[in-house]
C-alpha cells in the first residue's frame, strides 16, 4: 500500500496526485505502520472468537473456554508481541536512528527495513523518534485494556455459563481416577446459588428454579450416567437425546438445568442465517411485501424439515391447520374434505 501511494505521490515522470501525498504523511510513520502489524494480530484473534459464535453446535462449555482463552492471550499481548507486530519489530531498528527514519525497501521476496540505503536503491522513508514509539506503546496497552474491558462486560456471567461445562460427557475424568470423585462439585455450588434462591427485580420476587439441596444428591448419580452412557458425545447431542428419551426423569433439578443450557443464546448462526434469508426474500423487486408476508415466508424457508426429514413431516395436520386459518373456496369445513366438484376452482 505504502509503495504504491509512494508512486502516485512521487512518479518518475509529471506531477503528483495531491491526496496521494498527503495520504503518504499519514502512513509513513512508526506508529502507523507498528499499529498496522498489531491490529493484524488483534483482528486475527477476534476474527478466531468470531467463527466461533457462527458454529451452530456451539454451548456454553465452549463459551467458557474460547472467551477465558482469548482474555488471556489479550493479557499476554500487553507484555509481549504477537507474531505479526514482533516480525516488524525484528525487522525495524531497535532504537530510532538519528536520522529520524529510516527505510522501506523492496525485495525479491517481499519488503524489508533499512536504516540506510545503498547507491542508486530505492525506498520509501519512514519516520521514527522515541515520541512515536512510546505513543504507540501506550496505546496499544490501552486498547488492549479496553479490549478486556468490554469483553469480561459482554460476559459478566461467564462463571455461571463455565459451570455447566459439568454435563459435557466428554469432560468427565475417567471414573476410575481421584479427580471423578469431587468433579463438579464447585460447580454444582454454583449453579445452587444462582438457581436455587429467591431472585427479586423490580419489586418482584422469584422463587428458586431449582432445590439446590436436590440437585447435590442429583449430581452423584447423573455425573454416573453421563459417564457410562454418554462419554464421548458432545453437549447438545447428549442432552437431546437424554430429553427425549426421559432417561434422567427422576431427576428433575438436573433436566431444568440441562434445559437452560440448551437454550442459552451461545450460536449467531441462526441470527446470521436468518439476515442472510430475509435479504434474498425482500429484494429490491419484492419492496413492498408485508411484514406478515415477510415473517411467513421466512419461517417456511427457515423451518422447513429436509429431505432426509420428510418422511416424518405430519402433511395432513399442516393442511388442517391451513384450511382453518380462513374460509377457503376449495375447501369444506363441514366434512373436513377437499370440494373437487369444480374444476376451474382447482386450477
Amino acid at each position: 500500500m505504502i509503495l504504491c501511494l509512494a508512486d502516485d505521490a512521487y512518479p518518475n515522470s509529471g506531477s503528483g496526485d495531491s491526496t496521494a501525498v498527503e495520504l503518504l504523511k499519514f502512513v509513513t510513520t512508526y506508529q502507523f505502520l507498528a499499529t498496522l502489524y498489531f491490529m493484524s494480530d488483534v483482528l486475527k484473534q477476534l476474527n478466531l472468537l468470531s467463527k466461533t459464535f457462527q458454529k451452530s453446535d456451539s454451548d456454553c462449555s465452549i463459551l467458557y473456554t474460547y472467551i477465558t482463552a482469548k482474555t488471556d492471550t489479550f493479557q499476554n499481548m500487553k507484555e509481549n508481541a504477537g507474531p505479526r507486530l514482533f516480525n516488524f519489530l525484528s525487522l525495524v531498528p531497535d532504537e530510532p536512528p538519528e536520522s529520524g527514519k529510516f527505510y522501506i525497501r523492496v525485495l525479491d521476496k517481499g519488503i524489508s527495513f533499512s536504516v540506510v540505503l545503498d547507491e542508486g536503491e530505492e525506498g520509501v522513508a519512514i519516520l521514527d523518534s522515541k515520541n512515536y514509539r512510546k505513543f504507540f506503546e501506550s496505546s496499544r496497552k490501552h486498547y488492549l485494556d479496553n479490549l478486556i474491558s468490554n469483553l469480561k462486560d459482554r460476559f459478566d456471567n461467564l462463571g455461571l455459563l463455565g459451570a455447566f461445562k459439568i454435563f459435557v460427557p466428554n469432560n468427565l475424568p475417567p471414573p476410575s481416577s481421584d479427580e471423578y470423585r469431587t468433579y463438579g462439585n464447585q460447580e454444582i455450588e454454583i449453579l445452587c446459588e444462582h438457581y436455587g434462591a429467591e431472585k427479586a427485580t423490580d419489586n418482584k420476587v422469584f422463587s428458586p428454579v431449582i432445590e439446590a439441596s436436590d440437585l447435590k444428591d442429583e449430581w452423584l448419580d447423573v455425573k454416573g450416567i453421563l459417564s457410562s452412557n454418554f462419554r464421548g458425545m458432545s453437549f447438545q447431542t447428549a442432552w437431546q437425546q437424554i430429553l427425549c428419551t426421559n432417561i434422567l426423569s427422576s431427576y428433575p433439578n438436573t433436566i431444568i438445568l440441562a434445559k437452560i443450557a440448551l437454550i442459552v443464546p451461545v450460536s449467531t448462526a441462526d441470527c446470521e442465517r436468518g439476515f442472510s434469508r430475509y435479504n434474498l426474500i425482500k429484494n429490491k423487486l419484492r419492496a413492498s411485501l408485508k411484514v406478515s408476508s415477510v415473517s411467513c415466508l421466512m419461517t417456511l424457508s427457515l423451518e422447513t424439515p429436509s429431505l432426509r426429514e420428510m418422511d416424518r413431516f405430519n402433511f395432513h395436520r399442516a393442511f388442517e391447520i391451513w384450511c382453518a386459518m380462513k374460509n377457503r373456496r376449495i375447501f369444506s369445513s363441514a366434512n373436513n374434505t377437499v370440494d373437487i366438484t369444480d374444476n376451474n376452482k382447482l386450477l
